[in-house]
């Protein structure tokens, strides 16, 4: 076979069924930011399952050096709730990536000019 990723899975001795996790920890997000419950706890743990199914560390993307950089999670203290603002562009982060990835929203057709209009730098 010369998919790498089914040699990979043959060779295996383990494998994570990862979507319906991230699927569950996503649901939870949302619900929570319907329910105004900004707790940090939420993102931490769906980028964590996010960063399990990317192509390579979420942490590699530049998008999430950007917006880390502007409104850090609260790593030590998960449980701190954060505004409502501060989890809605973590939310649209992750989507981004997402879709860059190919997880949601089909193939990526994004134009230069729609990527910039997504830029969480400090610069306003």
């Amino acid at each position: 076979m010369s998919d790498e990723s089914t040699e990979y899975e043959l060779k295996s001795k383990f494998w994570m069924n990862l979507p319906p996790v991230l699927m569950d920890t996503y649901l939870d997000l949302v619900r929570s930011l319907a329910d105004m419950d900004t707790r940090a706890s939420y993102l931490i743990t769906f980028g964590d399952a996010l960063s399990m199914v990317l192509p390579k560390a979420l942490e590699d993307y530049p998008e999430y050096d950007a917006i880390s950089n502007r409104w850090p999670l609260p790593y030590g203290n998960p449980l701190r709730k954060i505004s409502h603002d501060h989890y809605r562009a973590w939310l649209k982060l992750y989507e981004r990536i997402m879709r860059k990835a190919g997880i949601v929203g089909g193939v990526n057709t994004g134009t230069e000019e729609e990527e910039e209009s997504m830029d969480f730098s400090d610069d306003e």
